[in-house]
């Protein structure tokens, strides 16, 4: 039986749902198994038609989806945290860096790395930082972790900086681990914990204080694959480590080399006892504890709000009092404070501390209700000389000095502040004496006096994470950016001025007039600068809503007083903006442009616009084609246009789709040619054109930036000194011969733009597997450097002989070791290669077959020999393509034993939501060696060659119908000497493997070989849609005065057939929605009973009957109508009170109790506004006005 309580406000005929968890979006953004449609659905209903408020999260995640969607397109699938780094390594193994033809790409940092904040600016800052670590025997040795620049190390307490991970992937670091005994071992955990828009690589640990780091997270290991929140070594045993990560909470005693999972869960917090380490805290909506060092848990909920009713909470110690522990959380509902929590006996119960003000609102005062965004930022740190002094920071920075009854606000979010300024959004807080650290998304911060006073140490911190950025001719020196979290900035010579906040995007300075400047935030709030930045006024669109979270625009080439800008339609300005109009009439369907592009040579004329998946282009600057055909299914992220032929362009492709990442067109869309070639499967971003070159263009990816040219048979890593960070936009400045990287995280960079060849080409290539089936080829790959497009190939002995194909196949007649050789030029000279193939061919033949699904860029296959080795398979996301398609591939093995891996990265193997297929590896005999449909992430199967396999068994089971004997289990036998008997919960052995008319239960199922071994299946066979009770109840609250009537509701239960009400007074009813008019108060509970056939479910709903006297005027101290009513897509809503009301809620629930409009008022007496109601559906709704002491409510139709 499922219990719920639910304790609210007063709230006359509003209908909450009491099973609803309202933010479910903000667990499954933490797992990457969850596609990501699935996320912004359970945002988007969440949400509802809620205005936008300050500080309630919704834009960061805005932000996380515009980070996402494009990189997942059209499939939802998130790639593996380390998918991208595995990628840029297999690119660098096959052409190694040393041998890079880009000689002369030579980057260096532009900052910035200081900040001054301009007339128009309010919440300056370097960039975000997660989390902030003291060294434990010197306090002047700091680190710092950020979301997507990595760890970063001062010696000089913070006055300056040295990044540490450039040459490794750009990661998000969120936690990071200082050895007491030896301050030279330091470990980070990787992942971005609070935003999830960056990558992981797992643990990693230097020894030499930052110099080196190595991975810490062997694929063996209980670690790998988990995005770390907390590292925490041992007091006592350096080597012993604890993690708190995505994957649940680990521990090693042996430095990292060995791992055990202590629990399994996604735990965002873990403390040890201060003195005791055996005791340990985690949390995420709930709360651990464990004496024994992690052996046994226990749940603790005494004084602890529900888990349904948070987010997420956070939690603290203080030697000051190692029995002390403070518990913070959010509000499920609305991200806003729920409480603080305090233990005074180590975990073993709790205490509410207070519930206000509200902490986490982005006021000074804290007054402002239900707003919040704790899921995002949330961090507690306690004195450890005073356990009654506390910090909390959300948006702003609060502090108690009486263990958390009551906060004072220390640091504010706008610039300037006379509280004192640590910017917006505080991620980590730690207090070591009296050195308070604050990391937020500005930067790091440090008070000495209790928060009274702060220094910024971020000056240093290049890691800023740009959007876009516009450049100079005039003046080469100056960029204009917009960046994550801290606005526009003007940077000159490493220093940026702030010229505008909210998160910055497109930017651009006019190439004829520098002082005209162009900066915007998100979905399309464009400004303008005639003086150099430092006012701006406000431009673009007249007609249009809100663009993409990042709204193109571009400027004329031809006429700097003409812009385009694309929201649903493209709008064209020609005087800077003061005036538009459209020029397009897309049927978009409610989506936006994403990209834009003038072609240089024909500004007034030839424009290119696109969404993720459709392309247009206009050669008249009025008429529209679209060209979207020839191209493939994935997000077009960029459009460049040929500086001379109108026609020609390029477009970039994000997502993770083999093969699929640059295109071009010579004729204007009307046919494409694919130009991906060698590239990595990684996102790719940005594309500029050099010009003066022989067609040379480079890419930014999300690991780097790459070149190719006419002159070059392939893509070469153009990223000699760039870290391997995220490269969002590229421009080229021409007066200078730079090339510039505005990236991801850190910050901005330069080059030399790429110069001809000069040397001699460098001969190489790879070959496939040459453990192959008489019927196979060898598969030669070319992986030269800075060859022409040409190619010689001799292949003595082999079929055919020769070749001039870049990546041609060949069979050979035998078993034997054949030469291969490839000669390759260009204009400087010719170089050529010679390589000994060893031909194996294997007598061993067996069949392979995959029934995709349709959903196949999830499916990928390693067959591994028993040195670890694969030697057949399907590297992720190959696969995507052949959606629904059969597979069908001869595999031929040496004699030995393997192991066949099938992964899913959906979870759901190769059947369920997404169809019916199957994977069926046979020998020659027709035996069945593996097979599977449904098997989660990963199904691995172990099979011999020739030798004895070992026995083993799996059941294939079909659920009974609810209540009935119809159910079946399929056992399959694997291994032994392939005569299998099988025995049924204990009866005879016999040759039958298939069990049907079976009710649900467990069975067990011995199997049986010729020899005599045994293996032993469980199979548990349930029943099929059996009845979910969800009761829903129009007021948990319920006021005798007012009638004591109440309506339940059925609505949300599951496959119900029918239905039984238990009330309090002994009476039951069996309507699915029923009512009752309680008599007495005090708590009492309701049970739904919902049937279907024999089976049941139940669910508990506790109500609060109370007899108050104070809510009896409401109706005669307030009004409100809905007019229309019934209405259809819109209505007006009046509102009238006899007196003054300082502050007003009025929320909009639907039948379901599911809130889908909220808006707050100040000063209310009498109101009237306008609702558009079109995007709901039909159905029941109540809206209510709340006030401070009375609320007032009304029922409507819409339809």
């Amino acid at each position: 039986m499922k219990s719920v309580s639910i304790w609210l406000c007063v709230i006359l005929g509003v209908l909450i749902s009491s099973s609803l968890k309202s933010q479910s979006w903000v667990e499954k953004m933490q797992d990457r198994s969850v596609n990501f449609y699935t996320i912004q659905q359970d945002f988007e209903t969440t949400w509802g038609n809620r205005p936008y408020v300050r500080g309630n999260g919704w834009k960061q995640f805005r932000r996380w989806e515009n980070f996402w969607e494009p990189r997942v397109f059209p499939h939802g699938m998130r790639p593996p945290e380390n998918h991208t780094w595995k990628e840029h390594l297999r690119f660098q193994r096959t052409y190694p860096s040393s041998n890079s033809g880009a000689r002369n790409a030579s980057w260096t940092p532009m900052g910035p790395y200081t900040w001054t904040n301009g007339a128009s600016g309010y919440a300056p800052g370097n960039g975000r930082v997660n989390v902030v670590a003291e060294d434990p025997t010197d306090p002047n040795i700091l680190y710092v972790g950020t979301p997507a620049g990595g760890c970063w190390k001062s010696t000089d307490a913070g006055a300056t900086w040295t990044p540490l991970t450039d040459h490794l992937q750009s990661l998000g670091v969120s936690a990071i681990a200082i050895d007491y005994t030896n301050n030279d071992i330091v470990y980070i955990g990787t992942g971005d914990d609070d935003a999830n828009d960056t990558y992981s690589i797992g643990l990693l640990k230097t020894t030499d204080g930052g110099a080196t780091w190595t991975e810490v997270t062997p694929a063996s290991a209980s670690i790998f694959g988990s995005k770390i929140y907390k590292v925490i070594i041992h007091p006592v045993d350096h080597n012993t480590l604890f993690l708190a990560s995505s994957t649940g909470c680990h521990k090693s005693t042996d430095g990292g080399a060995t791992w055990t999972l202590l629990r399994i869960g996604n735990w965002r917090d873990m403390e040890l006892k201060p003195g005791d380490p055996n005791t340990i805290y985690i949390s995420n909506e709930t709360f651990y504890k464990t004496t024994n060092g992690g052996t046994s848990w226990t749940l603790v909920n005494i004084g602890l709000p529900a888990a349904g009713n948070i987010n997420r909470a956070e939690i603290a110690v203080t030697a000051a009092n190692p029995d002390y522990v403070y518990f913070v959380c959010g509000d499920d509902f609305n991200s806003s404070f729920y409480g603080l929590y305090r233990s005074t006996n180590s975990g073993t119960s709790f205490t509410l501390q207070a519930n206000t003000p509200n902490i986490f609102d982005y006021s000074v005062t804290g007054n402002t209700p239900n707003v919040g965004q704790s899921w995002y930022d949330m961090a507690i740190t306690v004195s450890p000389t005073n356990a009654e002094e506390v910090y909390v920071g959300g948006v702003n920075l609060w502090k108690s000095i009486d263990g958390g009854t009551t906060f004072n606000i220390k640091s504010y979010w706008v610039y300037p502040s006379t509280l004192g300024y640590t910017h917006a959004d505080i991620h980590a807080l730690e207090m070591i004496g009296n050195r308070l650290y604050c990391g937020s998304d500005g930067g790091v911060f440090k008070s000495t006096d209790g928060g009274d006073n702060y220094v910024d140490l971020s000056d240093g911190l290049s890691i800023s994470q740009f959007y876009r950025i516009g450049g100079s001719e005039q003046v080469p020196h100056q960029i204009i950016g917009g960046t994550q979290d801290n606005g526009c900035n003007l940077v000159s010579n490493g220093a940026a001025v702030h010229t505008n906040g909210g998160d910055g995007m497109e930017a651009l300075i006019s190439s004829i007039d520098s002082l005209v400047i162009y900066t915007s935030s998100q979905y399309g709030n464009i400004k303008r600068s005639d003086d150099g930045g430092y006012s701006f006024v406000g431009i673009f669109p007249s007609e249009s809503g809100n663009g993409a979270w990042i709204t193109p625009l571009v400027m004329n080439p031809q006429d700097n007083d003409m812009l385009l800008a694309a929201y649903d339609q493209v709008y064209v300005s020609t005087d800077k903006g003061n005036s538009d109009y459209p020029i397009s009439s897309f049927a978009l369907g409610g989506t936006w442009l994403r990209n834009l592009a003038i072609a240089p040579s024909a500004g007034y004329s030839h424009f290119y616009a696109s969404t993720y998946d459709r392309i247009f282009a206009t050669s008249t600057g009025s008429v529209w084609t679209e060209v979207t055909a020839g191209l493939p299914n994935a997000a077009i992220s960029s459009i460049t246009v040929h500086p001379t032929q109108p026609l020609k362009v390029w477009v970039t492709l994000s997502g993770i789709q083999v093969g699929e990442k640059v295109y071009v067109s010579e004729n204007g869309g009307a046919t494409w040619t694919n130009i991906s070639n060698n590239l990595p499967n990684l996102p790719v971003n940005c594309l500029v054109y050099q010009n003066g070159s022989a067609d040379g263009i480079y890419i930014g990816t999300d690991v780097g930036i790459y070149y190719t040219d006419s002159l070059l048979a392939g893509w070469q890593y153009y990223s000699a000194g760039l870290p391997n960070v995220i490269v969002n936009d590229l421009e080229i400045n021409y007066t200078i011969g730079k090339i510039r990287a505005g990236t991801y995280g850190r910050g901005l960079w330069e080059s030399p733009i790429k110069q001809p060849i000069t040397t001699a080409p460098i001969a190489n290539f790879g070959f496939s597997n040459s453990q192959i089936c008489t019927t196979d080829s060898i598969q030669f790959t070319d992986a030269s450097i800075d060859h022409a497009p040409n190619w010689t190939w001799h292949f003595p002995g082999g079929s055919p002989s020769t070749s001039t194909a870049q990546h041609p196949k060949v069979m050979y007649p035998g078993t034997g070791v054949y030469n291969a050789t490839l000669v390759v030029y260009n204009m400087n000279g010719v170089d050529s290669v010679t390589k000994s193939v060893p031909v194996r061919y294997q007598p061993n033949e067996l069949d392979f077959k995959i029934q995709l699904d349709n959903n196949a860029i999830d499916v990928s296959w390693d067959l591994i020999d028993g040195a670890g080795s694969i030697v057949y398979g399907s590297p992720s996301f190959a696969l995507g393509s052949q959606s629904n398609q059969l597979i069908h591939e001869p595999i031929c093995l040496a004699q030995g034993c393997y192991t066949l891996v099938m992964k899913d990265l959906g979870g759901n193997g190769l059947c369920c939501n997404n169809g019916s297929g199957y994977y069926l590896l046979t020998n020659s005999t027709g035996d069945t060696l593996a097979f599977g449909t449904s098997y989660g992430n990963t199904d691995t199967t172990v099979f011999c060659v020739n030798q004895a396999t070992p026995l083993v068994a799996g059941a294939l089971i079909s659920p009974a119908t609810c209540g009935m004997a119809d159910g079946e289990v399929s056992v399959t036998a694997l291994g032994g000497d392939g005569n299998f008997l099988y025995s049924f919960n204990g009866g005879l052995f016999q040759p039958i493997s298939v069990f049907d008319n079976l009710a649900a239960g467990t069975y067990t199922i011995n199997v049986e070989d010729g020899l005599g071994v045994q293996t032993t299946v469980t199979a548990v066979v349930g029943n099929a849609n059996p009845p979910v009770a969800v009761a829903s109840v129009s007021a948990t609250t319920v006021y005798l005065n007012q009638g004591g009537l109440t309506n339940f509701f059925s609505t949300n239960s599951l496959n119900g057939v029918s239905y039984s009400w238990t009330f309090p007074d002994g009476t039951t009813s069996t309507q699915a929605d029923p009512n009752f008019t309680f008599t007495t108060d005090g708590l009492q509970q309701v049970i739904l009973t919902v049937n279907s056939g024999l089976c049941s479910d139940s669910d508990t709903l506790d109500i609060t009957v109370v007899n108050n006297v104070h809510v009896t005027a409401i109706d005669h101290n307030a009004s409100i109508s809905v007019s229309p009513n019934p209405i259809e897509d819109k209505f007006l809503l009046d509102i009238e009170f006899l007196q003054t009301q300082e502050q007003v809620e009025i929320v909009i629930h639907n039948a379901l109790g599911q809130r889908v409009f909220w808006q707050e008022l100040s000063q209310v007496k009498e109101y009237k506004q306008q609702i558009n109601f079109g995007n709901e559906p039909n159905g029941v709704y109540v809206v209510t006005v709340f006030s401070k002491n009375r609320a007032v409510s009304k029922k409507f139709v819409k339809g």
